[in-house]
């Protein structure tokens, strides 16, 4: 699935797409209501899981790749991470970075 970005909204690439693409919607309001880096939420999320011991982001230029140790050290508030379980975006089993 591939969605592209115009006039900071996220669009489908193919009709069947529509309800990944409103995922994506929703937590990008949710981490801009905490000012939070959807960046730092999804590589912060992946590393809760104890069976991870890494992730591998894929820096598209060398500059991404201290993005990426920033996003790492990005303080995320407790209330962010419930207000996407509250918004049914996380599973209640999920393993959080608390």
């Amino acid at each position: 699935m591939r969605c592209w970005l115009r006039s900071n909204r996220v669009r489908p690439k193919r009709s069947s797409s529509w309800a990944i693409c409103h995922t994506v919607e929703q937590v990008k309001a949710i981490a801009q209501a905490f000012g939070v880096s959807v960046k730092a939420a999804a590589l912060q999320f992946c590393l809760a899981h104890p069976a991870v011991a890494a992730v591998i982001p894929g820096a598209s230029r060398p500059g991404r790749i201290a993005e990426d140790v920033a996003a790492l050290s990005e303080k995320i508030p407790a209330p962010f991470w419930q207000a996407l379980r509250d918004a049914g975006l996380i599973s209640a089993r999920a393993p959080l970075p608390l």
